[in-house]
């Protein structure tokens, strides 16, 4: 169910996911995170959820080119993670939240 959520938004799903050869952002669920507590953060309010443990991710520098002749440099990491959730919108699902930030 929890991975649901993310089903009409599917920036965020390949974000989340693999990108082919490049290696993914993070390499995890981070759909679960909206059931832990949430916590302030700005600008956003009270609507952030900060991960139970850290979790590995690949952090992407832009080293060279313009689109799309672009290089990146990678760096494997292992971070906690923020998600920002908004209430579910007009027309989809009531179960459905709105991923506005990743951090």
């Amino acid at each position: 169910m929890m991975l649901d959520l993310l089903v009409p938004f599917p920036l965020i799903q390949l974000l989340l996911g693999s990108w082919g050869l490049v290696h993914p952002l993070c390499h995890s669920n981070v759909t679960i995170t909206c059931s832990w507590p949430n916590r302030t953060c700005r600008p956003r309010g009270n609507n952030c959820h900060q991960s139970a443990n850290p979790i590995n991710v690949t952090s992407h520098y832009h080293t060279r080119g313009r689109y799309p002749d672009c290089s990146y440099s990678t760096t494997p990491q292992n971070k906690f993670y923020v998600v920002a959730w908004d209430p579910h919108q007009p027309g989809y699902s009531p179960n459905c939240l709105t991923p506005v930030g990743l951090d």
